[in-house]
């Protein structure tokens, strides 16, 4: 604008031809530079919220992975803290194991061809009696024994 309102004539014909020729390139390049912070800035938003999302990493898996180290000690180490805690998860299950072996619960299998394999609960002794005590028999009094399994 200075050059513009000069009383020399040089002066004015330079700003003419800086406004003609050279000011819309640098408004171009201006324009071009503030896309591209735009961009940018809209890149690094999207990166951390995705990065931040449930305070949770992006990529593979969430959990936190050990440092790995090569020697035969840590190796060692490793190893048995996975067989303790193996070991640690199989204890509820043998205790249970352990407390129904000496139940003897009769089971119904299903066959190949949909319909129940094995006799019936019902049909191995009277109406209304569990199956095991079908098994007994009637002694001499009128009594009813059971008959005792030997698990040898």
């Amino acid at each position: 604008e200075k050059l513009f309102s000069s009383s020399n004539r040089t002066e004015v014909s330079l700003g003419k031809k800086l406004k003609l020729n050279y000011l819309p390139e640098m408004e171009k390049t201006h324009k071009k530079k503030e896309k591209l912070l735009k961009k940018q800035q809209r890149e690094a938003l999207l990166l951390n919220s995705y990065l931040t999302f449930d305070r949770f990493t992006s990529g593979r898996s969430h959990r936190e992975r050990k440092r790995v180290t090569y020697t035969f000690d840590d190796y060692d180490r490793s190893i048995n803290e996975a067989l303790k805690a193996i070991k640690k998860s199989e204890n509820p299950v043998q205790v249970v194991a352990t407390t129904n072996r000496g139940v003897l619960v009769p089971t119904r299998e299903a066959s190949s061809n949909g319909t129940l394999a094995g006799p019936s609960p019902v049909c191995n002794g009277r109406r209304g009696e569990s199956p095991l005590k079908s098994y007994s028999y009637q002694g001499s009094g009128g009594e009813e024994k059971a008959e005792t399994l030997d698990r040898r």
